[in-house]
C-alpha cells in the first residue's frame, strides 16, 4: 500500500511542476492524500480542523 501512495505522490508532484495543475489543486490534492494517508494508517480523521486549531481563550 506505501508504494501506491509514493507513487501517488510522485505524480501529483509531476503535475504540478509541468504545469499540469495549479498551486491551488496540488494543495488541495495534497491535503486530500495525506489525510487519506493519515486515516488509513493512524486511524485519524480530522472532521472539523477549525476546533483543533483554535487557541481557546482565557
Amino acid at each position: 500500500m506505501e508504494q501506491d501512495y509514493t507513487e501517488a505522490v510522485k505524480k501529483l508532484v509531476r503535475q504540478y511542476y509541468e504545469h499540469e495543475i495549479t498551486l491551488d489543486a496540488y494543495r488541495r490534492d495534497r491535503k486530500r492524500l495525506i489525510d487519506q494517508m493519515d486515516l488509513e494508517f493512524n486511524g485519524h480523521e480530522f472532521i472539523n480542523i477549525s476546533a483543533i486549531t483554535q487557541v481557546p481563550q482565557n
